[in-house]
C-alpha cells in the first residue's frame, strides 16, 4: 500500500467564497482533474448540501513535539515526511490555474471525526483553497515518534520538490551570473572527457571530478544549485526547476564526496546510477519531462522563464554526461583488472548511455529524434520571427478630420495623408509621415517611411541577437560538444565475426588445449583513442585433441576508424580473455600461436 493510501479529504478554506455559497464548484474542479475525474466527481457530489468548509484541524504543535524525540527517530520521520508529500503530489495533481503556496506535514493533537490523535495530516495551502489530507492509518505516537506500519524510506535524492511561490524578477546567481550566462557556462562542461583506456593523452591522470568540471569550474554544480534555488523562491517555475535544482544538489553532493575517494563499482551500480536514471530518463515527475512539458508550453514566454529553461537543459545534459562517465568509470577500473567480460559489459552501455547524450543534445540525424539544440534554436528563431513581425509594412493613410462648418450646418470634411509603420511590440517606436505641400506641389514621403521603418527592423534585430546572443551560444556549445566527442570516440562494434578455419587446426596440444573442450574467438577495433565494442563471438569449436586454429574473416573496419584489431580468445563458458594484437586495418587472417 503507498503511503497516501487511503485518506481523508478536508476542505478547509475556499477562496473568494460568497455568503452562504457552498463548495460545489470548487470540489468539481478538484476531483475533476484526476483521470479517473468524472467518476470521482459524481461520488463527491453525492449529498453534497452535507459538505460544508471544515472547522480548523486540532494540531500538534510541531517544534514542541519533535522536541520529545530523539535525533534518529526525528530523522525518520522527516524521510517518511518527504516520501508522504511526494507521493501525494504524484497522485492529486493541482485543477487548471491553480499553484501551490506551501506544503506542510503536520499531526492532530486530538481526535477528528474518525481521526485519532496523532493521525498524520498533509496541510496544501494553493492559491484558491487550502486542503487537509488526513490518513488515519499513519498515526504518530506522540510520546515516542514512532509510527506503526512504516519504516524509514531510503533516501530520495530527486523527490519531487513542492510548488513554491515566485516574485517577479530573476536575480543574478553565484558570481553575478545572470540565468542566460550560467546555462552557457554549464553547457562548456560538456566536453569530451573518458578515462583510460580511452580518452586523450594525460587522462589517465584525471579524476572523475577533472572530466565532470575543468579546475576554473569546480564549483559549478554547487553556483548552479544555488542559483536555481534561489530562482524558486522567487517565482512560481513548479517542479521543472525542482527537478534540475534536485539534480545539481545530488550532483555538488557527489562530487564533494569524490574529492575524498573515488566511488567503488559497487557503490556505481547501486546506489549512484539507480539514482541518476530516477531523474534523467522518462517518468512522470523526472527533469526529462518536466523539460518536454515546459518547451511546449506558453510559460515560457513569461520574462526570464526562457532563460532558466536553458540552465536546466544544460543541467540536464550535465547528468547525462555525468550516467555515461560513471558507465565508463565501472568499464576502467574492469579493464585495469583484468575482467574483460565485465569491461567488455560496461564498454557497451557507456557507447549506449553516449548515443542517448548525443540525441539528447542534437538529436538523431535522420529527424526521427529532435535534440535540444533544434528545439531551442527554434523557439529562438520562432521569438525573433515574431517580434520582428509585430512592425508593419510601410503603409499609406489618411487622417481624416472635420474643417469650417458653415451656419447651414454642412460641414467641411479635411483630409491629411502620410505614409507610416506600426511597432505593435513598442508603440512609441511607430513613425508616421505626413505629406508636405511645396510650391503648390503635394509631395508624399514614403521613402523617409521606408528608411525609418528599415533602421528601425536593423536596430530591433541588433537588439534581439543581444537579447538571444548568450541562448544562441548556448545551443552552439551543445552542438560543439557532441561535435568533440564524435572527433575523440573510438571506434563502434564490426559488423562481421571472425570464423575458425576447420582446416587450420594444428595437430595435438598441451596445457590449455588439453584442459578445455570448446574456443571461440571475438574481435574488437582500436585506435589511439581507445577501444571499441566488442563484435560478436565466432562460433565454439569442438578442440578435439587440436591446438592453435586459424581465422578467417577477421572483420574490417569500413569506417577507417580502426589501426588495428583486439582478438578475444574463450574457452568452454569461461572468461574471455585478450589474447592478441593484430595492429593493422587490412589482413582478415590470423593463426593462434599460444
Amino acid at each position: 500500500m503507498h503511503l497516501s493510501q487511503p485518506h481523508r479529504t478536508v476542505f478547509l478554506e475556499v477562496a473568494q467564497q460568497l455568503p452562504g455559497s457552498d463548495i460545489t464548484d470548487y470540489v468539481r474542479d478538484y476531483f475533476g482533474c484526476r483521470t479517473d475525474g468524472a467518476m470521482l466527481v459524481n461520488a463527491a457530489l453525492r449529498g453534497l448540501d452535507a459538505i460544508r468548509l471544515s472547522p480548523p484541524l486540532p494540531l500538534a504543535e510541531r517544534q514542541t513535539t519533535l522536541a520529545r524525540f530523539t535525533p534518529d527517530t526525528v530523522k525518520k520521520l522527516a524521510g517518511l515526511e518527504l516520501a508522504l508529500a511526494s507521493d501525494l503530489q504524484r497522485k492529486w495533481h493541482l485543477p487548471p490555474g491553480e499553484s501551490i503556496v506551501g506544503t506542510s506535514v503536520e499531526v492532530l493533537s486530538e481526535q477528528f471525526e474518525d481521526c485519532g490523535a496523532g493521525t498524520v495530516a498533509v496541510i496544501r495551502r494553493s492559491n484558491k483553497a487550502t486542503l487537509a489530507f488526513l490518513f488515519p492509518h499513519l498515526q504518530l505516537d506522540l510520546a515516542t515518534g514512532a509510527v506503526p506500519g512504516t519504516q524509514a524510506p531510503p533516501a530520495v535524492p530527486f523527490a519531487a520538490p513542492m510548488h513554491m511561490p515566485l516574485a517577479t524578477q530573476i536575480a543574478p546567481g553565484a558570481g553575478g551570473m545572470d540565468a542566460a550566462h550560467m546555462a552557457l557556462e554549464t553547457a562548456s562542461t560538456l566536453a569530451f572527457a573518458l578515462p583510460e583506456p580511452w580518452g586523450i593523452i594525460g587522462s589517465a591522470v584525471l579524476n572523475l571530478i577533472d572530466m565532470l568540471l575543468p579546475k576554473d569550474k569546480s564549483t559549478l554544480a554547487k553556483d548552479v544549485a544555488d542559483a536555481l534555488g534561489a530562482y524558486m523562491t522567487q517565482r512560481d517555475l513548479n517542479n521543472w526547476v525542482g527537478n534540475a535544482h534536485a539534480l545539481m544538489v545530488w550532483s555538488n553532493e557527489q562530487l564533494e564526496n569524490m574529492r575524498s575517494v573515488e566511488p567503488a563499482n559497487s557503490e556505481v551500480q547501486d546506489t549512484l546510477l539507480p539514482d541518476l536514471e530516477r531523474n534523467l530518463a522518462p517518468g512522470n515527475e523526472s527533469l526529462y519531462n518536466s523539460l518536454l512539458r515546459i518547451a511546449s508550453s506558453d510559460y515560457i514566454k513569461e520574462k526570464g522563464a526562457f532563460d532558466i529553461l536553458l540552465v536546466c537543459v544544460s543541467s540536464y545534459l550535465f547528468g547525462l554526461k555525468f550516467k555515461l562517465l560513471l558507465e565508463a568509470h565501472v568499464a576502467s577500473n574492469f579493464y585495469k583488472h583484468g575482467n574483460m567480460d565485465q569491461f567488455n559489459e560496461w564498454n557497451q552501455r557507456w557507447r549506449y548511455d553516449y548515443v542517448n547524450f548525443k540525441n539528447a543534445a542534437i538529436g538523431s540525424g535522420d529527424g526521427a529524434l529532435q535534440g535540444w539544440a533544434v528545439k531551442v534554436a527554434q523557439i529562438i528563431q520562432d521569438r525573433i520571427t515574431s517580434r520582428l513581425g509585430q512592425v508593419s509594412p510601410v503603409r499609406r493613410g489618411d487622417e481624416v478630420g472635420v474643417g469650417m462648418c458653415t451656419g447651414s450646418g454642412m460641414c467641411q470634411t479635411t483630409h491629411k495623408y502620410y505614409w507610416e509603420f506600426v511597432d505593435q511590440g513598442d508603440p512609441s517606436a511607430s513613425r508616421r509621415f505626413y505629406d508636405t505641400h511645396e510650391h503648390c506641389d503635394d509631395i508624399e514621403h514614403r521613402a523617409d517611411a521606408e528608411k525609418a521603418r528599415a533602421e528601425h527592423v536593423a536596430a530591433l534585430s541588433n537588439q534581439l541577437d543581444d537579447t538571444y546572443g548568450p541562448a544562441r551560444q548556448t545551443v552552439k556549445k551543445w552542438a560543439d560538444s557532441i561535435n568533440e566527442w564524435n572527433e575523440h570516440l573510438p571506434p563502434g562494434k564490426p559488423a562481421g565475426k571472425p570464423a575458425i578455419d576447420p582446416n587450420g587446426w594444428q595437430a595435438g596440444g598441451a596445457g590449455v588445449w588439453q584442459q578445455h573442450t570448446t574456443v571461440a574467438y571475438a574481435v574488437a577495433f582500436y585506435n589511439d583513442r581507445g577501444e571499441g565494442l566488442l563484435g560478436d563471438w565466432s562460433a565454439a569449436a569442438e578442440i578435439g585433441g587440436r591446438s592453435c586454429p586459424a581465422l578467417a574473416n577477421v572483420p574490417l573496419d569500413d569506417l577507417k576508424m580502426a589501426t588495428g584489431r583486439r582478438i578475444y580468445r574463450r574457452f568452454d563458458a569461461g572468461p574471455a580473455t585478450l589474447h592478441a594484437l593484430i595492429a593493422n586495418n587490412t589482413a582478415t587472417t590470423y593463426v593462434d600461436k599460444t
